[in-house]
């Protein structure tokens, strides 16, 4: 069994895998229904049609965001914390093993969100395709700010404090639009990049 299939049996399980599927699909299909109800009649997605959409679709984000927060705080943390991710890099190195945990840990869940999001908005014959761009933005602030937190805190409530605070940061930008969350991701990117190279050259 490979490193990377070890790791995702650790974090996941046996239907982890399932249980993110029928939470992106209840989520993605909170956003249909809701839209079906304040709009029966048209799928135009135009004027206080798109207010409505970006609005829901930021909080369906939100709350899919609580996944990364979660692997960050009760997974990633713990695990440097307790010393079981060192397990992971004794067998691959420690750059490759962060890596590994962050493909777990952030990417594998969006990925499996916007595949199972787009399916149920084209049997919906919903044709919004901005959604994409918004929903990774806003993942990706909260998630990379969540994964840089337990790199630096290293324990699990600490984490997870500092996880939430990018949480209601990523909703106070995008509904008060203080600062283009673009520019956050970016931000937010970079320095967990650095984060990534300075372990490089430390003990966990």
């Amino acid at each position: 069994m490979g490193t990377l299939s070890l790791m995702s049996r650790h974090k996941y399980g046996s239907t982890g895998a399932l249980v993110l599927v029928e939470i992106s699909f209840i989520l993605a299909s909170s956003i249909i229904i809701a839209f079906n109800l304040k709009f029966p009649y048209t799928r135009d997605v135009t004027g206080k049609e798109e207010s409505f959409v970006n609005f829901m679709i930021t909080f369906v984000t939100a709350m899919f965001s609580i996944i990364p927060v979660r692997n960050s705080a009760f997974w990633m943390s713990q695990d440097l914390s307790d010393g079981t991710f060192l397990t992971f890099v004794q067998m691959e190195g420690k750059f490759k093993a962060f890596i590994y945990a962050y493909i777990l840990d952030i990417l594998y869940p969006i990925s499996v969100f916007l595949m199972m999001e787009a399916l149920v908005f084209a049997l919906a014959s919903f044709n919004y395709f901005s959604w994409v761009l918004n929903e990774l933005i806003g993942y990706m602030f909260v998630a990379n700010a969540s994964y840089t937190s337990s790199l630096l805190l290293r324990k699990t409530f600490r984490t997870f404090m500092g996880s939430v605070v990018s949480l209601f940061a990523y909703l106070a930008f995008s509904f008060l639009g203080l600062v283009p969350i673009t520019l956050l991701v970016i931000a937010d990117l970079a320095f967990l990049s650095f984060v990534l190279y300075r372990f490089r050259c430390i003990e966990i």
